[in-house]
């Protein structure tokens, strides 16, 4: 008994080539946040927004994303914890995102998207100085 195997060759066109060429590669999103209208020092007491945005592989601003936010150390102040991204708002949220510095020190606040098994998947970070407004 014989099995004879047989391979089929496309040939495509230009034209078609252009048109079944796969997607760009790239990551799945970008993040980007800073402090809004502000400069990396900011005084004790002093409610800070943030702004932020989401990105697309392919560079698109993403509307409805969630993104999570921390402090660290937590003890030089506290941010809103979440927000969803909306693009037509000053700041790039639906709600305002506030950091608050509440002792003098260097902090970072991180913006972050998660994963499924609620992971951090893509972050962007901020460093920031609080200081004493009397002091500063």
């Amino acid at each position: 008994m014989t099995i004879v195997a047989g391979i089929g060759l496309a040939v495509l066109s230009g034209s078609e080539c252009n048109t079944r060429r796969p997607p760009p590669t790239g990551p799945l999103y970008g993040i980007d946040i800073a402090l809004h209208g502000f400069p990396p020092e900011v005084d004790i007491n002093t409610n800070i927004p943030l702004r932020g945005e989401v990105r697309d592989g392919v560079g698109e601003i993403q509307r409805g994303v969630r993104v999570w936010f921390s402090v660290t150390p937590d003890s030089v102040g506290q941010v809103t914890s979440t927000a969803v991204t909306e693009p037509d708002s000053a700041t790039g949220f639906a709600t305002q995102v506030i950091f608050i510095g509440r002792k003098e020190g260097n902090c970072v606040i991180k913006g972050a998207l998660r994963d499924a098994q609620n992971r951090d998947s893509f972050s962007d970070t901020i460093n920031v100085r609080v200081r004493d407004p009397i002091n500063g």
